[in-house]
Parts: C-alpha cells; structure tokens; sequence
C-alpha cells in the first residue's frame, strides 16, 4: 500500500504542444484560471467594477494626475468620445470643436502621456490632447500637427513623438517613421517640418523590409519599432541626422499595435503572430516552443484587432490577451499568462475587454480592507503571506476596460474565478529511484489532495483512467471535496495511467499543493 504523488505541481505550468504521456509530472494539460504559486496551484482573484457605468464603451485609456493635487486621473477614449474617470464618476471631454470622433470600436486608440501630457490617436484624424487634466477641461486637437496626416500609430519616446505609417494628402507611406521636435514638458511638440533646418523634426522610411511600421516601445535608450516582419532600433544620436536606425531582427516581427510590452527593465516579450518572443535588444528566445505555440498559430488575421499585451508587476506576470473566436471583434476573452520569475505558462478568462493597463486608481466604491474589521476570512482559509498587504486605494492596480464598465483584475484573494485544471495519461512512481511507471497494473483507491482556503468550500474533482497512451481516458464521476472537512476521497480506479480533473465554481480562492495517492501494484499483464 505505498503512497505516492498522483497530481503535478506547479513548477511547469500549462503545456498545450507536448502530448499529456510525454510530459513530465510537473505540467497540467488544461490549467484555466489558475496561476502557479511556491510550487502549488492557485486559484486566480476575480474583477471587482469600479466606478460608475461607462457612458460609452471605453475601448482605450491612459493615466495622469491632477498637475496641483496629484490624485489620479484617467483619460478614457471611447470609438466617438472620451471621458475623464476621477474619483468613479465620468466627465465628457471630447472636443469642444469638431463634434464626435469617426472612429471604430476596432480602433484602438495609441499615444501616451508626453511629459505631463495625455495624448491619444485613433488614426483617422488629428491626434487628439489633454493638455491640463481636469474633468472642466476639453480634449484639443494636436497643435502643429501637419495638416491632412494621419498615422497609424502615435507614441512617445523621450520628449519627441513619434508617428507610424503616415498618410500625406490621402497618399500611403507604410514604411515611414516620422517624429516631431522634442517638447518642453507640459506642451507638446512646437513642429514636424522634417524640411526646417532650425528644429529636430524629421522622419525616415524603413523600406529595407516590405512590411508596414506597426507599433513602437521604448527599451533603455533606444525606442524599437515593431514591423510586421522585421524589428529596428531607433537611437538618438543627435546632430543633423538626429536619430539613427539599424535593424536588430529580421525573423520576426508584430502584427498589430499593442502585442509588446516591456515586463522587465531591459526586456520586451513580443507575440510575433505567431509566438511569443522575448528579447533584449541583441538576442531573442520563443517561451512559447514546446508548451502553447500551437494556440498561438491558430490566431486568424480576424483575430488581430483583440490582440494586446499586459503586464501585471505585482505578480510578475504578462498577459498576452486574445480573442479565440475569429469573428473579428476588438474584446478579448482569453489570456496567456507569463510569469517571468517561475518560467510558467497560464491561461485565464477575460470578461470581453477591450483594452488591459495599469495605473493608479482611487475607485470610491472598493474598500482597501487594511482594517481588522474588514477581515472576514479566518486565519487558516486566508492566502496573502504573513505580513503581505491587500492594495489600498491609490495602488498600483490592473484595469480592464469592459463594454461598459472599468474593472480591476485580480483585485482579491477572496473572491475566485472558476477554475478547471486537467491533467490525461499520468504514471505512478512506484520506486523512489524510478521514473513513473506507465506499464504495470495499478489501483487507487483513495487519495488526499492537500487544499488550503475558506473552510466550507467546494471543489470538485474527476479520477479517469487508461491502459495505454493509445486509449481514451475512462473518468469516473465527479466527487465533491470540501476544503477544511474532508481529507480524503475514496475510489476504486484501476489502470496503468491515471487521470485528474479539479474543478471550482469560483467562490472563494484556494491553493493546492498536491495529490497524494493509495496506489497497490497489480502486476504486469
């Protein structure tokens, strides 16, 4: 009767490329709303909405500071409107002149914040800034914007912006990269005459590769402009050329805005349409290979526009957010999640978000829960470390922009997401120094899943079984277990491959660190 490890850890993570019998025992084949945690498997906090009701679906934003108090502010665009968020109520600031935007919800917006300055471009008419953020103050259009120009994409980088994919007088440049005169903070740029010899404005074809300029990011000194099939380097260098570009990589590229992000100082992770790439600048490697490439290429050019990237600092996590329908909508329902200081993959369920970014918030309708009274879990169900802090009004928080409403995402360990984990086609080890047997007659009959959370609550969970890697998983009915009452389960399951499915309803959180199993040798047959 030895007893022995039935279910994998966390250490690896989701692997979707490999199949279940070939990998090893620290990887799930279905790992959805769950992240991996010192090993184990967490369930994953849910969303809290914050603030009022959207006016209009909010499908990009950015956020600043009020420049005398300091309390935070967002600029939220809409495809016709933009809003400012402060203090959960909505102000329209859409331009006084000019009326409604004329773009679409699969738009999104690009632009940034330009030393103090909110500015944001749908791409179909001039850039659009907040120059004093303020719910009395309108959006402007772009001083010394050139007339009839639209570009695709519009970032920062030091104090220049830098537009992408210009169209001058109705006539296409894809290649072009064109940046304006550095600004002063608090103002924005004073010219983009590339032909005035008095001022830094300039612009550049990067026609050495076919493939239309896409997005850019800043890494360290250097601001990378993401092709559709090559990335380059954009350093300035000052004098008469004021920048010079060179190309890093020309086997990869991005297909749409949004898809890099920098998750580490000196890093960026890319999805290239598809894979995920993550690079320094000079080298580059796929986390993508071996584990969750094959999800990746299935992405259809429909699915695009749902495509961005998010990074998550407090959990050391990056999102890469998708659309799995290819209906051609801009909402995200899925998310791969990275966690850079694990090497782990993850998958989550979004709630159809349009856009994902961080920043401060001072939503008036959460609680910070930093009193005693606010503590309503006991001390065995409650999963922060000793010591750990819940986010308190004015943090750092995650915000997904929904439909019609902002949400704050993984906002606490006490409410959960459903959750499915699954793992096919799974050996026993029957000698400490064997690998799993995967040969041999073997037969369960209870086992002991080690689960920490809120006494009382639910999980279920599904034992199957195989003969060989050739057969079809036999599951068994699903057993309840209840977290702080039961320790083990009975079963009678026999095979020489077993099987595990955990599911949850997504009340409360949990943490699970293991599966022990009562497993007898029945012989080789």
């Amino acid at each position: 009767m030895p007893i022995t490890s039935l279910a994998p850890s966390g250490a690896i993570g989701l692997v979707k490329d490999v199949r279940p019998a070939g990998l090893p025992a620290q990887a799930w084949t279905t790992m959805l709303n769950a992240r991996c945690a010192d090993g184990g498997v967490l369930a994953l906090p849910g969303k809290v909405a914050v603030g009022a009701a959207m006016p209009q679906q909010g499908i990009w934003g950015v956020a600043t500071q009020d420049p005398s108090s300091g309390a935070a502010i967002w600029l939220v665009m809409g495809a016709a409107k933009g809003y400012a968020y402060i203090n959960g109520a909505y102000t329209d600031v859409t331009r006084a002149s000019g009326g409604d935007y004329i773009g679409q919800t699969l738009d999104r917006w690009s632009g940034g914040v330009l030393g103090g300055v909110p500015i944001a471009n749908n791409g179909r008419e001039t850039p659009q800034v907040w120059l004093t953020p303020a719910a009395g103050n309108k959006l402007v259009n772009l001083a010394n914007w050139p007339a009839d120009t639209k570009a695709k994409s519009l970032r920062t980088y030091k104090q220049f912006l830098v537009a992408l994919d210009v169209t001058k007088s109705g006539v296409r440049y894809p290649t072009l990269v064109k940046w304006s005169h550095p600004a002063d903070p608090g103002t924005v740029p004073t010219s983009w005459n590339e032909a005035d010899p008095t001022k830094d404005a300039g612009e550049y074809p990067l026609s050495e590769t076919a493939g239309p300029v896409v997005d850019s990011l800043p890494l360290k000194d250097t601001n990378i402009i993401y092709k559709t099939d090559s990335v380059w380097g954009m350093q300035y260098i000052g004098g008469e050329f004021i920048f010079k570009f060179f190309k890093i990589f020309g086997d990869f590229g991005m297909p749409y805005r949004d898809c890099a992000a920098e998750f580490v100082s000196g890093k960026h992770i890319v999805f290239t349409g598809t894979d995920l790439v993550v690079h320094d600048g000079q080298s580059s490697k796929s986390i993508a290979q071996g584990r969750i490439r094959s999800i990746l290429r299935n992405i259809t050019e429909n699915q695009l526009p749902s495509c961005y990237m998010a990074v998550h600092n407090q959990v050391n996590e990056v999102w890469f957010c998708f659309r799995r329908a290819s209906d051609q909508s801009a909402k995200a329902d899925t998310a791969i999640c990275y966690n850079w200081a694990d090497n782990t993959l993850t998958m989550r369920e979004l709630d159809q978000l349009y856009y994902i970014t961080s920043g401060k918030i001072d939503p008036p309708n959460i609680s910070s829960g930093s009193t005693w009274a606010d503590a309503t879990a006991d001390w065995g169900s409650n999963l922060l470390a000793w010591g750990e802090s819940i986010p308190v009004t004015g943090n750092i928080r995650l915000l997904g922009f929904g439909a019609s409403q902002l949400y704050w995402l993984d906002a606490t360990p006490a409410v959960a997401e459903a959750v499915t984990l699954e793992r096919e086609y799974l050996g026993v080890v029957m000698q400490s120094t064997q690998p799993p047997d995967m040969t041999a007659m073997k037969f369960v009959r209870r086992i002991w899943p080690r689960f920490t959370g809120k006494v009382g609550d639910v999980v279920n969970i599904t034992l199957g079984s195989s003969d060989s890697v050739a057969e079809v998983t036999t599951w068994k009915d699903p057993q309840q277990f209840i977290i702080g009452q039961d320790t083990k389960i009975d079963c009678t399951l026999s095979g020489k491959l077993f099987a595990l499915r955990i599911t949850s309803a997504g009340t409360e959180q949990w943490c699970l660190n293991g599966v022990e199993a009562d497993v007898n040798f029945l012989g080789q047959n």
